[in-house]
């Protein structure tokens, strides 16, 4: 009725948004009983200039103007006043340009920030830029999060509770692809991912992303596995307004003008985000392979002049963890990497157990080093370390990045590799695997210790017990002097 004409992907958004269930709540506008939505939260995830804000156009016009909706106020928020205000100018367009809408409308306000859509039968449409105060003193019955990769977690905290006196509230979140501190957003994908992943339905979410799969720091320059960034059919699939509103020369100018690692291009056109782990564990690790590389049975060969095994210690950056692992070769021939302990593992808070624990494997059991990166918080016991008569070693900024790289693939092999690392399955060593983070060094990468999810230290110890226990494997023994004495 408003000319809005909706493509068919937008039209399976709305529709599978407001699907209803049986459960029924009493809606005072119809003074009747009417279903309940399926979905109380609602995730979009789609990139820019597709016709989002057209779904949103949609489904507020219906909550303002369709009695069975039930939905008396209407909150509309963007991260910006300028983004907001442009919607508010949309919405209003399009109601006050149809004649069977205008007769029905009360009046449009702007009024810098404030700005409103009211109905002569109550129904309001409010737009507000986000706060921390965002919600409070108002009981709406439907609430759009524009922009959500912005949304900070007090907006939230602010706004959750407005809508839980609601019997039939509904909550969206909308936006392209999110960044490291996208944690609200992250957080409705991460339940989205979960529900695939597992096959048990999230019984409040209706989640619909357009993203390509395109290649990581990890695979080799020939990979046929993932979406090409220069492939036409890249670009349609993460684009669904592809060939309607989009056009092949846009993206392409688009392609040709990123850098060269096209990072922007990405993000902004293929919608690959660098959400944060908080929202998608096992980001640089895959649960996968990471359950795939388990071996409960697994020990490390000690003793016999061919069996090197080393120790390893990190501890997290406020110092309220400390971690030992071990690294040797197993029976298999796999580097195995586990915790140390045996009643209680050797991860433990603090970091006055740390060299007394040292000392006692050290004297005990023989590790052939003790791997510590001098650059941690670990580093302040290397001094009572060595002169405990304990051997240190520590690698360099640039070996420890290719530790971590070896780490990475020694768990998910390249194509046409073979996995080398092996575990026992210790819950404290797979949560820090599901909880990393990488960050950049130069043309390498390391574990990002301050931006993870949770304490890493068992991950980073267990990486540098593997750097140490190849390193010194890897090293020929001193030739001994041959000398022959005869006539």
């Amino acid at each position: 009725m408003a000319g809005l004409e909706l493509d068919p992907w937008q039209q399976f958004v709305l529709i599978q948004s407001c699907a209803q269930k049986n459960d029924t709540f009493f809606n005072p506008k119809t003074k009747a009983l009417e279903r309940m939505w399926a979905a109380r939260d609602v995730g979009l995830v789609v990139a820019r200039q597709n016709g989002k804000g057209s779904i949103l156009e949609a489904r507020q016009l219906a909550g303002l103007i369709l009695p069975r909706f039930g939905e008396k106020t209407i909150i509309h928020s963007a991260q910006d006043f300028a983004t907001s205000g442009e919607h508010f100018r949309r919405v209003a367009s399009l109601i006050q340009d149809t004649p069977e809408l205008n007769k029905r409308l009360k009046g449009c306000y702007e009024a810098n920030g404030k700005e409103r859509i009211e109905m002569k039968d109550g129904s309001r449409l409010l737009f507000k830029t986000r706060t921390k105060k965002l919600g409070r003193g108002f009981s709406p019955q439907l609430v759009v999060l524009d922009e959500s990769m912005f949304l900070e977690e007090e907006a939230m905290m602010a706004l959750r509770p407005t809508l839980s006196a609601q019997p039939n509230p509904q909550l969206w979140f909308t936006g392209s692809a999110g960044l490291e501190d996208a944690f609200e957003f992250g957080r409705i994908r991460s339940r989205a991912i979960n529900a695939l992943s597992t096959g048990e339905m999230d019984p409040y979410l209706f989640f619909a992303e357009w993203s390509a799969d395109v290649c990581t720091d990890f695979c080799l320059p020939d990979c046929d596995e993932h979406d090409p960034l220069d492939a036409e059919e890249t670009w349609a699939k993460s684009n669904p307004g592809y060939g309607i509103r989009i056009s092949y020369e846009t993206v392409d100018n688009e392609y040709r003008a990123d850098g060269q690692e096209k990072a922007a291009f990405k993000v902004e056109r293929l919608s690959v985000g660098r959400w944060p782990v908080d929202g998608d564990a096992w980001a640089v690790i895959d649960e996968e392979s990471w359950k795939a590389r388990t071996d409960e049975e697994s020990e490390i060969l000690m003793g016999g002049s061919k069996n090197t095994w080393v120790l390893a210690v990190d501890v997290s950056p406020t110092r309220a963890w400390g971690c030992i692992t071990a690294c040797g070769i197993n029976d298999d021939g796999m580097h195995h990497v586990e915790i140390t302990g045996y009643e209680q593992y050797d991860y433990r808070p603090g970091t006055d157990w740390i060299a007394g624990r040292i000392r006692e494997m050290w004297n005990n059991m023989k590790p052939d080093a003790v791997i510590i990166d001098e650059k941690g918080q670990a580093s302040s016991l290397i001094t009572e370390l060595e002169n405990a008569g304990v051997k240190i070693w520590s690698p360099t900024t640039s070996e420890y990045a290719v530790a971590c790289g070896e780490f990475h693939t020694g768990v998910v092999p390249r194509k046409g590799e073979v996995p080398k690392v092996i575990h026992t399955g210790q819950q404290p060593l797979t949560n820090a695997v599901a909880a990393a983070a990488k960050r950049d060094l130069a043309d390498k990468w390391a574990w990002d210790k301050k931006n993870a999810a949770s304490d890493i230290s068992p991950l980073v110890s267990a990486t540098l017990a593997m750097w140490g226990y190849k390193k010194l494997s890897n090293e020929a023994p001193a030739s001994a002097p041959w000398i022959a004495y005869g006539d």
